[in-house]
């Protein structure tokens, strides 16, 4: 697949198939998010792999419990997920940190996976359990949660959207 048609294909899936992931292949989508550029060079991000549906279904009751909802599964039941945490004190580390995220879910597509982007993972970064995560997954210091990609095999590819909005001109 090339770069273009993986950008107009990409989907946001809601639904995963429960065949694992391998470690080959989360590592591979990780290292796409490391080559986002960013603001200065200074790549503030840093990335968490989870193959562990457990530590996933932990992860989504404590953002349950943070944002005060019940039982809803914000990852979808993906069995993988990828954390991007970002460098508070970096120049522009949120949108560092969207591009590098964009970077995975666009690899994603090119594997023939589905992945959907995960802003509610923000609400970690509010949890009690914060510094819990921060020891688990060795997360620096200075670092919060930005996002997360919910990842695994394909049960269906959600229909192009009608009408792709946004603005736009060329001046020439």
């Amino acid at each position: 697949m090339n770069t273009l048609e993986a950008i107009t294909k990409r989907r946001s899936h809601h639904e995963f198939k429960e065949t694992k992931l391998s470690k080959e292949q989360l590592e591979l989508l990780i290292k796409c998010g490391l080559c986002a550029p960013s603001c200065n060079n200074e790549q503030p991000w840093y990335l968490v792999g989870i193959l562990n549906c457990e530590t996933i279904h932990l992860l989504n009751d404590e953002i349950n419990i943070v944002k005060d909802e019940v039982l809803k599964d914000y990852f979808y039941g993906a069995p993988a997920l990828i954390l991007v945490l970002g460098d508070k004190i970096a120049t522009n580390s949120l949108v560092d940190c969207a591009v590098c995220t964009q970077n995975i879910l666009l690899a994603a597509e090119d594997l023939n996976l589905a992945s959907c982007w995960i802003d509610e993972v923000k609400a970690l970064n509010q949890s009690e359990k914060f510094y819990d995560y921060q020891d688990q997954f060795q997360i620096p210091e200075g670092y919060e949660f930005m996002g997360g990609v919910a990842l695994g095999e394909r049960l269906k590819t959600p229909e192009e959207p009608e009408q792709r909005r946004g603005t736009w001109r060329i001046i020439e």
